[in-house]
């Protein structure tokens, strides 16, 4: 992942009890970067990121949500727009892109 903008979330990938969260919107931002919105939980409990899968006609992407090390015991259940920035191997080039399934482990 490239460094995100003022905003967006930073990737981790320590996460503990990892599940995929949809994600509603999509924004290219260059040939190479592509932005997710999704409804993001509480920023000292939990962490985000994602996984891609491109093929020539699709990008496929899969954001997943998991608790953060250290992270406070008892975590507020609030609900806040949140951005992740994801980078693809190739050019976006008007290919669709969609939100992945899975359970994100």
């Amino acid at each position: 992942m490239s460094s995100p903008a003022s905003g967006d979330e930073v990737a981790r990938f320590d996460l503990d009890n990892a599940h995929d969260v949809s994600w509603s919107e999509s924004e290219v931002i260059s040939d190479h970067q592509v932005r997710v919105h999704f409804i993001g939980g509480d920023p000292q409990c939990y962490g985000y990121n994602a996984t891609v899968t491109e093929s020539s006609s699709t990008i496929v992407i899969r954001v997943t949500e998991g608790t953060i090390p250290d992270a406070p015991q008892a975590c507020p259940a609030i609900g806040r727009p949140a951005t992740l920035l994801v980078d693809v191997d190739s050019p976006v080039a008007g290919r669709e892109i969609v939100p992945g399934e899975g359970d994100g482990d």
